[in-house]
């Protein structure tokens, strides 16, 4: 390879380098609010699926109760 190749490949690979360091340090930087968004979705999820198992266990303990009056 010629010395100017060299460089430029040089300078490419230290381009790519700056990127990924910059791209891994805003992931980082970033953590606490990503992470904050994911757990709020989560917790949503575990609520939603919580309501709709008491929903389904009060309606069916109503139905018994309704059976057991007449």
């Amino acid at each position: 390879m010629t010395v100017k190749k060299k460089k430029k490949n040089q300078k490419m690979y230290s381009k790519i380098a700056m990127v990924i360091i910059f791209l891994v340090g805003s992931l980082i930087m970033l953590y606490p609010f990503y992470i904050d968004a994911l757990n709020n979705y989560l917790d949503q999820v575990r609520v939603t699926r919580y309501q709709k198992q008491q929903k389904e266990a009060y309606e069916a303990q109503q139905l018994q109760r309704s059976a057991e009056n007449k």
